[in-house]
């Protein structure tokens, strides 16, 4: 069983550890100690003042459940890399633990199987009749094809989508990926390039030679030299890589149309802008970009950024473990509550990543998140 999660005043605990606690009279679940993060304390005595603090502060349950009550929603936690495995593991808490209509997903990625990510989307638009998608940190590539299929943006100040160009593997390289859009943007600027030497060329042996030229003439002399120097660089260029990856491209369009579709979110233009319209595939698309992309685009609620205060990094940097719950929707009916436990907690906070982090100064921070770890599956990325 999982601990709580909570939210302790850092400055109360090193004071108490300074004057009055008994190195003996305090343990961990890890040999790093309390300064790792990602521990629970268990005190020995009562008169710890951060003890009887933190019994009185909300745990991420009860933050989660202040969101669900806000949005009358099941509350979808998604970090991490989007997978097979990812999104039947999602789905499948969806199915034993929502209770409600509506869903609000919480998703932190760099991105995944873009197969994945569409069956997710669909998965969601079918069980869901409203999804609201919370974007508090980055959310790229296969994160924003899940994000399509919402029918309304929330974004933090810090919230940043990512395009949707497909990546492909390099040819002859293990591991390393380009964007299927790469040659085609190589053809595109030769082509510019050859188009302007040849003009260049042409006007100069015509204002060099007094008119003693004529125009037959230099323009044969200016296709030749053209054809010289940009030949051997177009004949580099494979057309079956290039028919191969255009048709990649294809499926990020083609799935991002018919999730958006569903989801109503978007403007006329934006599969299309998302596919093709960024130079890189790191591109930050901020919140101020997405409202030129997405019809509804709101900023967080007060509950939404209590939740994201106590998640800490892991509400703002993917984490390379994959972490998914679902917290079912609240729904009061005669005193009685029909919430359910959940079998597994978010295992971090405020300050806490997936691996250990060294504490910080004294006085950094006012508050610090303390659990206990839990071991999560890990997961691959085809990104």
């Amino acid at each position: 069983m999982t601990e709580p999660v909570f939210l302790v005043d850092k400055g109360a605990w090193r004071k108490w550890l300074a004057e009055a606690a008994d190195p003996e009279s305090w343990q961990t679940d890890d040999a790093v100690g309390w300064s790792r993060h990602l521990c629970t304390m268990k005190f020995a005595g009562a008169n710890c003042p951060v003890a009887n603090d933190a019994a009185q502060q909300p745990t991420i349950e009860d933050l989660i459940r202040e969101v669900s009550n806000k949005h009358d929603a099941d509350v979808i936690v998604y970090l991490g890399p989007i997978d097979e495995q990812g999104s039947r593991e999602m789905m499948e808490k969806c199915r034993k633990h929502g209770k409600g209509t509506s869903a609000l997903l919480f998703i932190v990625t760099y991105g995944g199987n873009p197969h994945a990510a569409y069956r997710l989307g669909r998965a969601l638009q079918r069980r869901y009749t409203k999804i609201v998608a919370c974007v508090p940190g980055r959310c790229a590539s296969g994160g924003t094809l899940i994000v399509l299929s919402a029918h309304k943006l929330i974004m933090s100040e810090f919230g940043a989508l990512g395009p949707l160009d497909i990546q492909v593997p390099k040819s002859d390289e293990l591991f390393e990926w380009t964007s299927g859009l790469t040659v085609g943007a190589t053809i595109q600027g030769l082509r510019e390039e050859a188009q302007s030497t040849f003009r260049e060329i042409l006007f100069g042996l015509k204002n060099a030679s007094g008119g003693q030229i004529t125009l037959k003439t230099a323009m044969e002399t200016a296709a030749n030299l053209t054809t010289g120097m940009f030949g051997p660089l177009f004949a580099q260029i494979d057309p079956l890589r290039l028919g191969e990856d255009s048709r990649s491209t294809r499926i990020m369009e083609e799935y991002g149309e018919r999730l958006a579709k569903e989801g109503g979110n978007t403007n006329p233009e934006t599969i299309q802008k998302l596919v093709a319209g960024y130079p890189s595939h790191n591109f930050e698309i901020d919140r101020e970009e997405a409202r030129t992309l997405f019809k509804h685009v709101e900023d967080p609620s007060a509950e939404d950024e209590k939740l994201i205060a106590a998640l800490g990094d892991l509400a703002y940097t993917p984490t390379p473990k994959r972490l998914v719950n679902v917290y079912p929707a609240i729904q009061e009916r005669d005193g009685k509550s029909n919430d359910a436990k959940n079998d597994t907690a978010i295992p971090g906070g405020r300050d806490a990543k997936a691996s250990n982090a060294a504490p910080p100064a004294p006085g950094e921070r006012d508050s610090e998140v303390q659990s206990s770890p839990d071991s999560e599956p890990e997961s691959t990325s085809v990104n």
